[in-house]
């Protein structure tokens, strides 16, 4: 007798967006410009997002960023162009893809711009899934796991986040099944 059922046999990622749609939670996703994120000192480009994810048991509000090559349109051979890299940065302050319709060798705009579309929710539970891997271990543990400076005030600052995340998670729903479903994502 055969038991296994078609979300079982789906591929990732949509066994696990199938498990998260039972799940009855409420997404939103909010841009940050990058001057105003987290991210505003580093030189490479990011989009930044500030998240949150609810359930009537619980919720998470985190930042989620995601590297520019994720913007639709983003060539990478063009990364030295200047009009090209100008534009990177454009869309990851303005959460407006100024990539979109863009001839780089012409450098001419051809169509319209659009708006960078937000991260999916799959995407930032396997991030916070990753991140509550640390309420197993120590600080000293995680430091070595994930290669930290055990003196560091910012790593100590990073670890206390992921395991509060891991505890909300824990609250909202059951963290081993979210693992499961979120395994080889």
């Amino acid at each position: 007798m055969n038991t296994t059922t078609e979300t079982e046999l789906a591929p990732q990622p949509q066994r696990a967006n199938d498990y998260i749609a039972t799940l009855g939670l409420k997404y939103e996703a909010r841009f940050v410009p990058q001057s105003y994120s987290r991210n505003a000192e580093d030189k490479t480009p990011t989009l930044n997002w500030k998240i949150k994810i609810s359930n009537e048991r619980g919720s998470i509000d985190c930042d989620y960023s995601q590297g520019c090559g994720l913007i639709p349109g983003y060539q990478q051979r063009l990364g030295n162009n200047y009009a090209y890299s100008k534009r990177v940065i454009e869309t990851c302050e303005t959460g407006v893809n100024r990539l979109l319709g863009f001839d780089f060798e012409k450098t001419v705009h051809t169509k319209g711009y659009g708006n960078v579309q937000p991260p999916e929710m799959a995407d930032v539970l396997h991030s916070l899934v990753l991140d509550a891997s640390a309420l197993g271990l120590s600080f000293d543990m995680w430091c070595e796991e994930f290669g930290y400076d055990q003196d560091s005030r910012k790593a100590h600052a990073i670890y206390s986040d992921c395991v509060d995340y891991g505890h909300d998670l824990r609250q909202m729903l059951d963290l081993e099944k979210l693992q499961e479903a979120l395994q080889d994502y």
